[in-house]
């Protein structure tokens, strides 16, 4: 179970499922685990650096393939018009006849067809280029093959052997395609060594075996054909050694410049923190592992690029959610330590650096929590909740996923509540006459309160809807609704009653099942008025079987490996 839990502010991205729209253009992002999860999906959506760096990949490969398909095209389409025209000797009607230079002109066209397609981005699979790329190699290798062949068994029109002049001719202009093939397949075309070495080697044994088999078809040509070859096999020995070395080096290069670039993202400063490697990005800015380099003492900054906030105003609000989020100390919600803006503009966070899961990870891999561990989860959310709605705050995302289990501070199933991007200071909403803009929705469908659906505006009672809804999914293993689209759930959490949490396999106690009820009432005066009479209500909760801090570390320590991200 042993994660590094990244927590930070989310006011630079949307929550997964997030709402910020018109309500009549309701829509639901992707649903994702935790996002401040090292394994979590954000490190696999957004502008994920590996992903961003096979992008890159994939986009030189095209640029590649599609100029040595053009240049293909170019010099047998060269090859092809002097052969018609009688001014290529080597490559003419009387020597490869007119199949062959009907291939020639089909090759032609097929690698014509190919560099269009390729340079238009019809082609965007790396392994769709990697097919295209030996389309050239393969074809490329044959005619010279062929073209050799019957070069070297040519004959004029009394059917006597063509002479050394003609020999040395044909020898230099195949040798060239050959030279042509290894050159460009060693600095143009990136391969891991292995294959690069086993691609040079057929290159250049094709056309050896090829004269090897000619001599030794009709050995008393060998006094002809012997200086043509060995002008081949020193052209060949030549690119072969240039285009190994330059591959070698242009490798070495590129992994030289990407190490660069790695060293000088790690070693960046941030005021006092350091920042030592990228744990995620999303839409609008990306965490880093950073420590302190005083204290010495880890912690997870989220840099948000003025580019990537909107406005000026966004970026005002983030600075505002920073300012009332680092006010809250209760220890079950995520610190913050720091915040501020970089000479470029960069506005930044400084969090707490937690080792746990989300609720909804919980969940999802383990099934439904105990009853006493559930209430356990709930009272310390609780606790959260009381603080920041004692300082005026109401958190507006209140979920599973924004619910963080950790070991801390040498204890077990500790709660963080995280993820304060959606934060609305009710006295800043007072002061401007509203809590929430007029027919918005802000939240995550699955969670959200009917006032918030409706766009109605939230306070602290909507938070503690969320909340019941989270209790229903720690209870059932499943949110409260369930639709087709956002709409649906949004209706039922406006309209639909909630079916009861227990089952025959698996009852629920009553007094538990009433407090989510309540938890879960379709108008806010209906609710509990507070957090604190949730937490004495759940503290008064019977028959819910015992959970320990020693069967917290006891859970803890047999899942830590079952739990451990690949």
């Amino acid at each position: 179970m042993s994660v590094t839990q990244v927590t930070t502010d989310s006011a630079a991205r949307p929550a997964a499922g997030e709402l910020t729209t018109d309500i009549g253009q309701t829509s639901q992002a992707p649903r994702e685990g935790n996002p401040l999860t090292t394994d979590s999906p954000l490190t696999r959506t957004g502008t994920d650096p590996q992903s961003s760096q096979a992008a890159a990949f994939r986009d030189t490969l095209r640029v590649r393939v599609a100029a040595v398909m053009s240049l293909a095209c170019v010099l047998w389409g060269t090859v092809l018009g002097t052969a018609v025209t009688g001014v290529d000797l080597a490559y003419g009607r009387a020597v490869v006849g007119a199949g062959g230079l009907s291939v020639m002109a089909v090759l032609v066209a097929g690698w014509a067809a190919g560099a269009v397609a390729v340079w238009s981005r019809q082609a965007g699979t790396v392994r769709r280029l990697r097919v295209l790329e030996f389309a050239i190699l393969v074809p490329h290798a044959g005619l010279l093959v062929i073209a050799r062949a019957l070069q070297f068994t040519a004959t004029d029109s009394a059917g006597v052997a063509r002479d050394a002049v003609f020999l040395q001719l044909a020898a230099s202009h195949n040798g060239f395609g050959w030279l042509a093939a290894l050159v460009a397949w060693g600095l143009v075309f990136p391969h891991p060594r292995r294959r690069m070495l086993a691609i040079h080697a057929a290159l250049v044994a094709c056309p050896m075996v090829t004269d090897l088999g000619l001599i030794l078809a009709d050995p008393s040509r060998l006094p002809d054909l012997a200086p043509p070859c060995v002008m081949t096999a020193e052209m060949l020995l030549f690119g072969f050694v240039v285009s190994l070395f330059g591959s070698h080096r242009i490798t070495a290069l590129q992994a030289e410049v990407a190490d660069a670039r790695e060293q000088a993202r790690e070693a960046r400063q941030l005021g006092p923190y350091a920042l030592k490697r990228l744990l995620g990005a999303g839409g609008m800015g990306e965490v880093y592992l950073a420590e302190h380099r005083l204290l010495k003492r880890p912690c997870a900054v989220k840099l948000i690029r003025p580019d990537r906030a909107g406005d000026r105003q966004t970026l005002a609000r983030f600075e505002r959610e920073a300012q009332a989020t680092a006010r809250l100390k209760h220890p079950n919600t995520v610190d913050v330590f720091d915040y501020g803006r970089t000479e470029d503009g960069t506005f930044y966070y400084v969090m707490e650096l937690l080792d746990g899961v989300s609720l909804e990870d919980i969940v999802r891999r383990h099934g439904p929590l105990p009853h006493g561990r559930a209430v356990h989860a709930l009272r310390q959310l609780c606790g959260a909740l009381r603080e920041a709605h004692g300082a005026g705050l109401v958190h507006r995302d209140v979920k599973p996923s924004n619910a963080l289990l950790c070991r801390h501070a040498g204890m077990f199933d500790v709660v963080k509540l995280v993820d304060f991007g959606l934060v609305l200071s009710e006295t800043l909403a007072a002061a401007s006459g509203h809590l929430t803009l007029a027919g918005s929705v802000m939240g995550t469908p699955d969670y959200i309160s009917p006032e918030q659906a409706d766009g109605t505006g939230a306070d602290a009672r909507s938070d503690l809807y969320s909340l019941g809804a989270t209790a229903h999914f720690l209870l059932t293993g499943r949110p409260p609704f369930s639709g087709r689209t956002v709409l649906d759930v949004l209706f039922a959490h406006r309209h639909q009653p909630v079916a009861p949490l227990g089952t025959d396999a698996a009852p629920v106690p009553a007094d538990l099942e009433a407090i989510v009820a309540r938890l879960l009432a379709k108008e806010p005066r209906d609710r509990y008025p507070n957090a604190a009479a949730v937490d004495a209500d759940l503290g008064r909760c019977a028959d819910l079987g015992s959970w320990s801090e020693c069967d917290a570390e006891q859970w803890w320590t047999s899942h830590a490996a079952a739990d451990q991200p690949a």
